[in-house]
């Protein structure tokens, strides 16, 4: 830790590692379709078939919110509601 407080080379290095820089709309197509496709039908259908009514999701990390409305969208098609 003590060479991050005094380096900031290396702390911008880690920073650079650690973080993407980047955030969109269905920012990776191939992760957004498993999820509309395989994840959410399953997870809609456990919810029905336990009588529940509640699915809570996160997005963790994200800069400006694009990737958690992303998630909000598909969630609210695969509902249907």
């Amino acid at each position: 830790m003590k060479i991050l407080d005094s380096d900031t080379l290396e702390y911008n290095k880690l920073m650079d590692c650690l973080t993407i820089n980047v955030t969109q709309f269905f920012r990776d197509p191939a992760t957004f379709e498993a999820l509309e496709k395989v994840v959410l039908p399953q997870l809609v259908s456990d919810k029905q078939n336990r009588k529940g009514r509640v699915i809570r999701a996160w997005s963790a990390g994200c800069a400006s919110g694009e990737e958690p409305f992303s998630l909000a969208i598909l969630l609210r098609e695969g509902i249907g509601q």
